[in-house]
Protein backbone atom coordinates (compact mmCIF):
# COMPACT_ATOMS: atom_id res chain seq x y z
CA UNK A 1 0.00 0.00 0.00
CA UNK A 2 1.05 3.27 -0.83
CA UNK A 3 2.07 6.04 1.69
CA UNK A 4 -0.86 8.32 1.25
CA UNK A 5 1.03 11.49 2.75
CA UNK A 6 3.39 11.75 -0.40
CA UNK A 7 0.21 13.49 -1.90
CA UNK A 8 -0.22 15.89 0.46
CA UNK A 9 1.68 19.46 -0.80
CA UNK A 10 4.69 20.38 0.84
CA UNK A 11 4.57 22.79 2.97
CA UNK A 12 1.33 21.19 4.65
CA UNK A 13 3.64 18.29 5.45
CA UNK A 14 6.03 20.81 7.01
CA UNK A 15 3.54 22.21 9.60
CA UNK A 16 3.25 18.49 10.62
CA UNK A 17 6.85 17.90 10.50
CA UNK A 18 7.05 20.95 12.70
CA UNK A 19 5.32 19.19 15.81
CA UNK A 20 4.58 22.21 17.36
CA UNK A 21 1.33 21.21 18.96
CA UNK A 22 0.97 20.70 22.87
CA UNK A 23 -1.64 20.90 25.32
CA UNK A 24 -2.57 24.51 26.61
CA UNK A 25 -2.84 23.80 30.39
CA UNK A 26 0.23 21.26 31.13
CA UNK A 27 -0.50 21.32 34.53
CA UNK A 28 -1.75 18.26 36.94
CA UNK A 29 -2.80 20.34 39.78
CA UNK A 30 -6.04 20.08 40.90
CA UNK A 31 -5.30 24.21 40.99
CA UNK A 32 -6.71 26.20 38.00
CA UNK A 33 -4.86 29.21 37.53
CA UNK A 34 -6.78 31.56 35.39
CA UNK A 35 -3.99 31.39 32.21
CA UNK A 36 -3.51 35.30 31.40
CA UNK A 37 -1.15 34.14 28.83
CA UNK A 38 -4.25 32.53 27.40
CA UNK A 39 -6.34 35.53 27.79
CA UNK A 40 -8.73 34.06 29.86
CA UNK A 41 -11.15 36.27 31.52
CA UNK A 42 -9.84 37.00 35.25
CA UNK A 43 -13.36 38.08 36.06
CA UNK A 44 -15.28 34.87 34.98
CA UNK A 45 -18.11 34.80 32.58
CA UNK A 46 -21.19 37.37 32.63
CA UNK A 47 -24.12 36.11 34.43
CA UNK A 48 -26.16 37.41 31.84
CA UNK A 49 -23.91 35.40 29.14
CA UNK A 50 -24.45 31.79 31.32
CA UNK A 51 -28.30 32.76 31.41
CA UNK A 52 -28.94 33.42 27.93
CA UNK A 53 -26.65 29.81 27.38
CA UNK A 54 -29.39 27.99 29.85
CA UNK A 55 -31.82 29.13 27.92
CA UNK A 56 -30.46 28.15 24.76
CA UNK A 57 -29.37 24.51 25.61
CA UNK A 58 -32.61 22.71 24.45
CA UNK A 59 -31.89 24.15 21.25
CA UNK A 60 -28.81 23.54 20.32
CA UNK A 61 -29.21 20.45 17.98
CA UNK A 62 -30.33 23.11 15.32
CA UNK A 63 -28.13 23.73 12.61
CA UNK A 64 -26.24 26.95 13.26
CA UNK A 65 -26.44 30.33 11.23
CA UNK A 66 -23.12 30.56 9.12
CA UNK A 67 -22.81 33.80 9.12
CA UNK A 68 -23.74 34.85 12.25
CA UNK A 69 -25.70 37.81 10.91
CA UNK A 70 -27.94 38.20 14.50
CA UNK A 71 -24.44 38.70 16.02
CA UNK A 72 -23.18 41.05 13.73
CA UNK A 73 -26.09 43.87 14.11
CA UNK A 74 -25.61 43.34 17.95
CA UNK A 75 -21.89 44.78 17.73
CA UNK A 76 -22.64 46.80 15.36
CA UNK A 77 -25.33 48.36 16.69
CA UNK A 78 -23.60 48.00 19.75
CA UNK A 79 -20.28 50.18 18.50
CA UNK A 80 -22.33 52.88 15.94
CA UNK A 81 -20.88 51.36 12.54
CA UNK A 82 -22.26 49.38 9.82
CA UNK A 83 -22.49 45.69 9.70
CA UNK A 84 -20.15 44.84 6.68
CA UNK A 85 -17.61 46.99 9.36
CA UNK A 86 -17.69 43.66 11.26
CA UNK A 87 -15.87 40.84 11.22
CA UNK A 88 -16.57 37.90 13.64
CA UNK A 89 -13.65 34.44 13.81
CA UNK A 90 -13.16 31.97 16.44
CA UNK A 91 -10.18 33.99 17.84
CA UNK A 92 -6.99 35.46 16.38
CA UNK A 93 -5.59 32.69 15.32
CA UNK A 94 -8.37 32.17 12.90
CA UNK A 95 -7.93 35.92 12.12
CA UNK A 96 -4.44 35.82 11.22
CA UNK A 97 -4.96 33.14 8.73
CA UNK A 98 -7.75 33.95 7.49
CA UNK A 99 -5.89 37.81 6.12
CA UNK A 100 -2.80 35.44 5.71
CA UNK A 101 -4.93 33.16 2.74
CA UNK A 102 -6.13 36.71 1.55
CA UNK A 103 -2.60 38.59 0.99
CA UNK A 104 -0.44 35.76 0.66
CA UNK A 105 0.30 33.26 -1.88
CA UNK A 106 3.64 31.52 -3.16
CA UNK A 107 6.61 34.07 -4.17
CA UNK A 108 4.97 36.60 -1.84
CA UNK A 109 6.40 37.26 1.69
CA UNK A 110 4.93 38.40 5.50
CA UNK A 111 7.43 40.08 7.87
CA UNK A 112 7.59 40.22 11.49
CA UNK A 113 10.09 39.65 14.45
CA UNK A 114 12.17 37.00 15.80
CA UNK A 115 10.99 35.61 18.69
CA UNK A 116 7.32 36.56 18.47
CA UNK A 117 4.35 34.99 18.17
CA UNK A 118 4.28 31.77 16.64
CA UNK A 119 1.24 31.96 14.74
CA UNK A 120 2.63 34.42 12.15
CA UNK A 121 4.77 31.53 10.90
CA UNK A 122 2.06 29.10 10.64
CA UNK A 123 -0.21 31.32 9.09
CA UNK A 124 1.77 32.02 6.43
CA UNK A 125 3.04 28.44 5.63
CA UNK A 126 -0.40 27.81 4.83
CA UNK A 127 -0.45 30.34 2.04
CA UNK A 128 3.23 29.07 1.16
CA UNK A 129 4.26 32.73 1.42
CA UNK A 130 7.91 33.19 3.04
CA UNK A 131 8.07 34.76 6.77
CA UNK A 132 11.26 36.95 7.19
CA UNK A 133 12.14 36.85 10.67
CA UNK A 134 14.17 40.33 11.40
CA UNK A 135 16.42 40.24 14.32
CA UNK A 136 14.97 41.44 17.72
CA UNK A 137 16.49 45.19 18.87
CA UNK A 138 16.84 44.71 22.78
CA UNK A 139 14.70 41.36 23.06
CA UNK A 140 11.55 43.22 21.03
CA UNK A 141 11.04 44.43 17.44
CA UNK A 142 13.51 46.45 15.59
CA UNK A 143 10.54 48.48 13.73
CA UNK A 144 13.19 50.04 11.41
CA UNK A 145 15.10 47.35 10.44
CA UNK A 146 11.51 45.78 9.64
CA UNK A 147 10.93 48.69 7.55
CA UNK A 148 14.29 48.34 5.61
CA UNK A 149 13.62 44.60 4.95
CA UNK A 150 9.74 45.46 3.26
CA UNK A 151 10.42 45.02 -0.69
CA UNK A 152 7.68 44.85 -4.07
CA UNK A 153 6.97 41.00 -2.36
CA UNK A 154 5.69 41.93 0.89
CA UNK A 155 2.26 42.20 1.75
CA UNK A 156 1.72 41.79 5.43
CA UNK A 157 3.68 43.10 8.65
CA UNK A 158 2.67 41.81 12.03
CA UNK A 159 3.32 43.54 15.09
CA UNK A 160 2.50 41.48 18.10
CA UNK A 161 2.20 44.72 21.09
CA UNK A 162 3.09 43.84 23.47
CA UNK A 163 5.37 41.21 21.39
CA UNK A 164 4.21 37.49 22.98
CA UNK A 165 6.28 35.93 24.26
CA UNK A 166 9.18 38.03 25.22
CA UNK A 167 6.79 40.85 26.93
CA UNK A 168 8.32 43.70 25.25
CA UNK A 169 6.70 46.55 24.00
CA UNK A 170 7.10 49.54 21.45
CA UNK A 171 5.85 53.04 21.71
CA UNK A 172 3.07 54.36 20.48
CA UNK A 173 5.27 57.23 18.75
CA UNK A 174 7.36 54.64 17.31
CA UNK A 175 4.32 52.51 15.35
CA UNK A 176 3.45 55.89 14.25
CA UNK A 177 6.44 56.73 12.80
CA UNK A 178 6.64 53.26 11.61
CA UNK A 179 3.14 53.23 9.88
CA UNK A 180 4.43 56.42 7.68
CA UNK A 181 7.17 54.71 6.29
CA UNK A 182 5.11 51.94 4.83
CA UNK A 183 4.42 51.50 1.11
CA UNK A 184 0.73 50.81 -0.48
CA UNK A 185 0.96 47.66 -0.96
CA UNK A 186 1.68 46.48 2.34
CA UNK A 187 -0.93 45.77 5.44
CA UNK A 188 0.20 46.56 8.50
CA UNK A 189 -1.19 44.20 11.57
CA UNK A 190 -1.00 45.87 14.77
CA UNK A 191 -2.16 42.75 17.34
CA UNK A 192 -2.66 44.40 20.61
CA UNK A 193 -3.87 40.66 22.25
CA UNK A 194 -2.07 41.72 25.45
CA UNK A 195 -2.40 45.22 25.25
CA UNK A 196 -4.51 45.22 29.11
CA UNK A 197 -1.13 44.13 30.47
CA UNK A 198 0.79 46.97 29.10
CA UNK A 199 0.56 50.34 30.28
CA UNK A 200 0.03 51.80 26.97
CA UNK A 201 -1.93 54.12 24.77
CA UNK A 202 -2.08 54.49 21.05
CA UNK A 203 -4.88 56.67 20.01
CA UNK A 204 -5.16 55.79 16.20
CA UNK A 205 -4.64 58.86 13.75
CA UNK A 206 -4.04 56.53 10.73
CA UNK A 207 -6.59 55.70 8.18
CA UNK A 208 -4.99 54.78 5.60
CA UNK A 209 -6.18 51.46 3.57
CA UNK A 210 -2.71 49.39 5.00
CA UNK A 211 -3.65 49.73 8.80
CA UNK A 212 -5.16 46.82 10.67
CA UNK A 213 -5.44 47.12 14.68
CA UNK A 214 -6.94 44.70 16.68
CA UNK A 215 -7.45 43.88 20.57
CA UNK A 216 -8.97 41.89 22.91
CA UNK A 217 -11.28 42.93 25.75
CA UNK A 218 -11.02 40.81 28.63
CA UNK A 219 -12.89 43.52 30.57
CA UNK A 220 -15.82 46.07 28.95
CA UNK A 221 -13.96 48.85 27.66
CA UNK A 222 -14.18 51.27 24.51
CA UNK A 223 -11.45 51.57 21.82
CA UNK A 224 -12.08 53.98 19.27
CA UNK A 225 -10.78 51.64 16.06
CA UNK A 226 -11.33 48.06 16.94
CA UNK A 227 -13.14 46.03 19.37
CA UNK A 228 -11.97 42.27 20.35
CA UNK A 229 -13.60 40.22 22.60
CA UNK A 230 -12.38 36.40 23.68
CA UNK A 231 -14.90 33.99 25.62
CA UNK A 232 -12.19 31.39 25.66
CA UNK A 233 -13.91 28.72 26.03
CA UNK A 234 -16.78 29.78 23.58
CA UNK A 235 -14.39 31.95 21.34
CA UNK A 236 -15.81 34.62 19.13
CA UNK A 237 -12.88 37.68 18.16
CA UNK A 238 -14.66 40.40 16.30
CA UNK A 239 -12.86 42.83 14.60
CA UNK A 240 -14.36 46.59 13.08
CA UNK A 241 -12.31 47.64 10.17
CA UNK A 242 -12.79 49.23 6.72
CA UNK A 243 -15.93 47.70 4.87
CA UNK A 244 -14.20 46.65 1.69
CA UNK A 245 -11.16 44.55 3.51
CA UNK A 246 -13.96 42.94 5.93
CA UNK A 247 -16.30 42.03 2.83
CA UNK A 248 -13.39 40.45 1.12
CA UNK A 249 -12.01 38.43 4.35
CA UNK A 250 -15.40 37.02 5.73
CA UNK A 251 -15.82 35.71 1.98
CA UNK A 252 -13.58 32.93 3.91
CA UNK A 253 -15.51 32.78 7.38
CA UNK A 254 -18.14 30.33 7.78
CA UNK A 255 -19.36 28.33 11.06
CA UNK A 256 -16.29 30.14 12.89
CA UNK A 257 -17.85 30.83 16.19
CA UNK A 258 -20.77 28.25 17.78
CA UNK A 259 -23.89 29.06 18.62
CA UNK A 260 -23.81 29.48 22.57
CA UNK A 261 -20.65 31.38 22.13
CA UNK A 262 -22.94 34.06 20.17
CA UNK A 263 -25.75 34.19 22.34
CA UNK A 264 -23.35 34.43 24.87
CA UNK A 265 -21.68 37.27 23.43
CA UNK A 266 -24.71 39.21 22.68
CA UNK A 267 -25.92 38.88 26.28
CA UNK A 268 -22.92 40.52 27.56
CA UNK A 269 -23.10 43.33 25.05
CA UNK A 270 -25.80 44.37 27.45
CA UNK A 271 -24.37 44.11 30.51
CA UNK A 272 -21.15 45.78 29.03
CA UNK A 273 -23.87 49.04 27.72
CA UNK A 274 -25.14 49.48 31.19
CA UNK A 275 -21.34 49.24 32.96
CA UNK A 276 -20.27 51.83 30.28
CA UNK A 277 -23.60 53.98 30.98
CA UNK A 278 -23.27 53.73 34.99
CA UNK A 279 -19.74 55.11 34.78
CA UNK A 280 -20.54 57.89 32.59
CA UNK A 281 -23.09 58.22 35.37
CA UNK A 282 -21.18 59.24 37.70
CA UNK A 283 -18.44 60.91 35.99
CA UNK A 284 -21.51 63.63 35.58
Amino acid sequence: MSDFSQFVPEHIRKLAEGNQSRPLKQSGSLVKPIALNLNENPFGPSPLALKAIEAALSDIHRYPEIQACDLHKEIADFHGVEVKQVLVTAGATELLCMIARVLLAPGLNAITSARSFIVYKLATQVTEGRLIEVATRDNGYDLDAIAHAIDANTRIVFIANPNNPTGTLVSAEEVSGFIEKIPDHVLVILDEAYGDFAEYSFHCSHHCAQFFRFRLWPKPRLWPRCAIRNMCGERARTTQCRQRFSVRVSSDCAFTSRRLGRISYIASLAKTLLALLNGCRRQE
